[in-house]
């Protein structure tokens, strides 16, 4: 059995093109399109900060978004 293994850490830290669920999650949480996703992570790279600096966006997810969208405060 040559079952490839994926670190939830590295699904979260990198984009795979490949995958298009990957590429679809992507996406929606930059709230951008496929399209606009795959040319970021061919400029930037498949790291997740390397793209969303690219974009001049806040990692998905990360307390800075959650500040400027106000998820985070109660």
């Amino acid at each position: 059995m040559s079952e490839v293994l994926r670190s939830p850490s590295a699904a979260r830290n990198r984009i795979d093109l490949d995958d298009p669920y990957c590429v679809q999650h992507w996406a929606r949480n930059f709230r951008i399109t496929e399209l606009d996703l795959t040319i970021a992570v061919q400029q930037a790279g498949p790291l997740v900060q390397d793209v969303a600096l690219l974009l001049r966006q806040p990692v998905p997810g990360s307390a800075e978004q959650q500040r400027e969208t106000g998820l985070g405060a109660f």
